[in-house]
């Protein structure tokens, strides 16, 4: 996704292997990843702000509890319905 779909601040440091953001950061949002189970949902984005410089640009997922949805963009959002199927190989 190319498009920010939302605007985002973080409510609890996040430290994953792959990335670290910090309580009180911003980050754009690129797609929301919705479980069928109602489980947590998976989030992807990136930081935004002179503070997180070097990783500006970088999209991470992360859990959306971690942040509370600040503005919404309307005109980007767009749900698409995906599924999982198995593959066979000829």
């Amino acid at each position: 996704c190319l498009d920010t779909i939302s605007l985002v601040r973080v409510e609890d440091d996040y430290n994953a292997s792959n990335c670290r953001f910090i309580k009180g950061g911003w980050l754009y949002i690129y797609s929301k990843l919705v479980k069928e189970n109602n489980s947590e949902e998976s989030w992807a984005g990136s930081v935004y702000g002179e503070q997180c410089e070097d990783h500006m640009g970088t999209v991470r997922y992360f859990p959306s509890s971690l942040v509370s949805e600040q503005h919404i963009y309307p005109e980007a959002n767009k749900t698409l319905s995906t599924r999982v199927r198995n593959l066979q190989k000829p």
